[in-house]
């Protein structure tokens, strides 16, 4: 995709591959340079940001499973780019209280990210997030509006 979202993503790509976990990465053959030069400079930096910290979490919550599953699907759907991270996961997850500053599933001095997340989104109109849990696999979608 874009430029610092691009060199973001095989950032983070390295990361998972030195963590041995298993990455499922796709890319919609349908996207065209056309959808990411509609996109503005402050809303690039609000997407990177985001996909950072779902990223960072996602790492962060399969590094210690024995089966470490990330996926991340880039496609168009209807007026929106989608950016899905999805990774597997142990324990409980509060989607009601996942924004909230402090919350955190990984211990006491957490949960700033999505709390900054929320902030950013709250801020651009043309950003959205859908989450959804799965079973054990915990799904994020950020949507794009182009």
């Amino acid at each position: 995709p874009i430029g610092g979202l691009q060199g973001l993503i095989y950032q983070k790509l390295l990361v998972m591959k030195e963590k041995n976990i298993n990455i499922n990465l796709e890319v919609s053959n349908h996207l065209n340079k056309i959808f990411f030069e509609k996109i503005s400079n402050e809303t690039n930096y609000h997407i990177c940001t985001i996909v950072g910290v779902i990223l960072d979490n996602a790492i962060e919550a399969v590094e210690t499973l024995k089966d470490k599953n990330i996926g991340i699907n880039v496609y168009s759907e209807n007026d929106y780019l989608v950016i899905s991270i999805s990774n597997n996961f142990e324990g409980g997850i509060d989607l009601t209280k996942i924004d909230e500053r402090g919350y955190s599933t990984k211990g006491k001095g957490r949960g700033y990210g999505l709390y900054l997340v929320k902030q950013i989104l709250d801020r651009n109109s043309t950003l959205g997030l859908e989450r959804e849990i799965i079973g054990k696999i915990f799904k994020q979608k950020l949507k794009i509006k182009i």
